[in-house]
């Protein structure tokens, strides 16, 4: 609220924005976030990392995957991402152009709901994680944007993408010092058993 404007803004603007109205959602707005979170890092994922959909969903919950695969198919019933709500341009971005020129409307929300629930899948995890708050306040987020558009979505897939890359440094650097450790455990363990076997044997000698 700005205190000058009492309002979000000025109120002959905010009179043509309806997401200045707290209430006010757009929740096929969210659900196209979630779509390009799956073409633009899900699927550069499987591609980078050979991780294929299948096994995402096999890592996770299967209650949880079942749950959120019928909240997500609801959702997208009541509020398809077909067009931008309320905005004078009706393509959302490069994907919907795209697919729109490809397939038919109920084609492109099919697609669109995979993409979205491969999203999902990926990062809401039983544990909160942060990756998964990333994705879900995100969403929120983009439920109150004017328009879809898919470089909303850049500034989480670049820290999306940097938390892939600290991890991966870290599997790795793990990866390097596991024959390190294995080979100092050896050595400690060596240790400990030669000084119980000479705990054994001295007594014997002085008998």
């Amino acid at each position: 609220m700005d205190p000058f404007l009492g309002g979000f803004g000025p109120a002959n603007v905010v009179a043509h924005i309806p997401t200045a109205r707290l209430t006010y959602l757009m929740p096929a707005h969210a659900l196209y976030f979630l779509t390009c979170i799956g073409l633009y890092y899900c699927l550069p994922e499987m591609v980078l990392f050979r991780q294929k959909p299948i096994s995402v969903a096999q890592q996770a919950d299967v209650f949880l995957v079942i749950l959120l695969s019928m909240g997500l198919a609801g959702t997208f019933i009541l509020f398809p991402p077909v067009r931008n709500v309320n905005y004078f341009t009706p393509r959302m971005g490069f994907l919907d152009i795209a697919a729109n020129r490809i397939l038919g409307q109920d084609a492109r929300v099919v697609l669109f709901y995979f993409l979205a629930l491969w999203a999902v899948v990926r990062f809401v995890k039983p544990r909160n994680t942060i990756t998964g708050w990333l994705l879900i306040t995100n969403a929120l987020v983009m439920a109150k944007a004017q328009i879809a558009w898919d470089k909303y979505a850049l500034p989480i897939i670049a820290v999306l993408w940097l938390l892939q890359a600290v991890g991966t440094e870290a599997r790795q650097e793990r990866a390097r010092l596991a024959p390190i450790r294995k080979h100092t455990e050896g050595m400690v363990e060596n240790k400990e058993l030669a000084q119980e076997q000479n705990g054994i044997i001295a007594p014997l000698c002085f008998r």
